[in-house]
């Protein structure tokens, strides 16, 4: 196991550099002009302050020597500088923003994951039935209605209809009430995914020999679902889980601008908007990692889930 989570490390360093400059080739040739854009905004566009911020940002010079000058950046921890925040350290801004994606993101996962399985689950138990036919429907209905949708409905269902939630917008941590629209809002996408694929595992499972032996000793019904069967489905639940919370991350810039929650998506969309490329690119290094990060988690995860997988990695070293 050691030496295949080696193996996979040093697999995604050149993988992250092809990654790193095709971002910055696209930032570096893409439309716009950064420090222009910026300094007609502030209204003191000139030849003299143009030149000077080029130069203070290290856009005068040429392709491959910035190229050079980011990736030397990163190996020492640092971003560069933010145009629109006044010459700020990236990293610094990154460091705020992202622990708050994180924990709103995980709140989404436990409410995906926990409506999600055991309703999947119970639709299989319940397979052809109306509650089966109910479950998937219903689940098929949320995830259909877009974020940019279903964050403004639940905004005015709770606030004006509803008058339950009194200021629903703002960031308090994990503990704060306020999480609780912002988080439904990002997991109800996924819940169809994870519906159908715990449905499924459970179907496949239910029909082996095991399961049909298990039944026939006389155990009882929760006893052979919670040792048997649900044990069983933890490796496919898992692919699906550890992309899902990836997905979850990287989905949450509406939500994050809706309920104005200071977190990663919120900084990605507002660099993008003012055209920020050193933020741009600094958020899309960010997300690639933890994509790559997140895949080598879910591959060690399946061999310590899955023996099979192990055995497999064992006979490929030898």
């Amino acid at each position: 196991m050691i030496g295949y989570i080696i193996r996979r490390l040093g697999a995604i360093v050149p993988t992250l550099l092809v990654g790193i400059f095709i971002a910055f080739t696209l930032t570096y040739f893409g439309p716009g002009d950064p420090i222009r854009v910026f300094l007609e905004q502030q209204g003191r566009l000139s030849e003299e302050a143009y030149e000077a911020l080029r130069r203070q940002y290290g856009l005068d010079r040429p392709f491959l020597v910035q190229f050079g000058d980011y990736v030397t950046g990163l190996v020492r921890g640092t971003f560069g500088k933010s145009i629109w925040a006044g010459g700020r350290p990236i990293e610094v801004m990154i460091r705020r923003a992202l622990p708050v994606s994180v924990q709103l993101g995980f709140v989404a996962f436990v409410i995906t994951v926990g409506m999600g399985v055991p309703l999947g689950v119970f639709a299989a138990l319940r397979q052809n039935s109306l509650v089966d036919y109910a479950i998937v429907s219903a689940s098929v209905v949320l995830s259909s209605i877009p974020t940019f949708v279903l964050a403004p409905m639940l905004l005015i269902l709770f606030v004006l209809v509803i008058p339950v939630l009194k200021n629903p917008i703002g960031w308090g941590g994990v503990f704060d009430a306020r999480i609780v629209l912002p988080a439904f809002c990002i997991a109800v996408g996924p819940l169809m995914g994870i519906v159908r694929q715990a449905r499924s595992a459970v179907l496949e499972v239910i029909r082996q020999d095991y399961v049909r032996t298990a039944y026939a000793k006389g155990l009882p019904r929760r006893m052979v679902i919670w040792r048997h069967i649900f044990r069983h489905i933890l490796t496919p639940l898992l692919s699906v889980g550890v992309g899902l919370f990836g997905g979850i991350l990287q989905g949450s810039i509406f939500v994050e601008r809706v309920f104005n929650i200071p977190g990663y998506g919120a900084l990605s969309f507002q660099s993008f908007v003012a055209r920020d490329f050193p933020v741009i690119l600094a958020t899309t290094v960010v997300a690639a990692v933890i994509a790559m990060t997140l895949n080598l988690v879910l591959d060690v995860s399946y061999g310590l889930v899955d023996p099979r997988v192990r055995l497999g990695r064992r006979v490929e070293e030898v």
